[in-house]
């Protein structure tokens, strides 16, 4: 899960801003078609790619990565564009300034939403991940997945053994709590010290 929001927030940013900054049309026409991707769920987009080929945990994780990818594009070309009309970046383009400069200050300045949305992946990565593994398309039998617990614990339940699920799910409630309330402290100290910065 940790891998599949780091990619996708790695790779979405940096195309989302060069989108944004550039100018490029063919980045446009691009982020015009994440767009359209990012309005589809992303555990169903990771479904289908998960279902075309082999069931690893490897292969799910892949397909989480490129099924939030589209959400960090439109998102950070968003963010950007905001940024490119503010009084601060329109003095640096004034001044001279270039615009790797320019993306390096405007990236300073949005780091705590960027902090945010990588936290609200990565939980949707652990839910994501663990949704298809339950459905069989992910992690191979005997493989230690929260998600794939759940599934061969259904076997279980008419038996009375209610905690082969109730545990796992649990810590998946649990993971996505605790990063959920990582990622909002983060982001506020984050946007704390960026203003603190601004300010002195």
């Amino acid at each position: 899960a940790g891998f599949a929001a780091a990619a996708a927030a790695a790779v979405g940013i940096a195309a989302g801003f060069a989108a944004a900054i550039s100018g490029n049309p063919v980045l446009n026409i691009l982020r015009r078609t994440m767009l359209f991707l990012a309005a589809t769920p992303s555990v169903l987009i990771a479904v289908l790619m998960t279902a075309i080929v082999d069931p690893s945990l490897r292969h799910v994780a892949e397909a989480v990565a490129l099924s939030l990818l589209p959400g960090f594009i439109s998102s950070s070309y968003r963010i950007a564009a905001d940024e490119l009309r503010k009084k601060y970046v329109i003095a640096l383009r004034t001044d001279g300034a270039g615009k790797m400069y320019i993306t390096r200050i405007i990236l300073r300045n949005t780091a705590y939403l960027f902090a945010g949305m990588t936290a609200r992946a990565f939980s949707t990565a652990i839910i994501d991940i663990a949704s298809i593994c339950f459905l069989g398309l992910g992690a191979h039998h005997a493989t230690p997945e929260l998600g794939l617990m759940i599934s061969e614990g259904m076997a279980f339940i008419y038996r009375g053994n209610y905690w082969c699920i109730i545990f796992p799910g649990i810590a998946i409630v649990s993971a996505v709590l605790i990063v959920n309330i990582v990622g909002s402290a983060l982001k506020t100290a984050i946007r704390k010290g960026v203003f603190e910065n601004a300010s002195s």
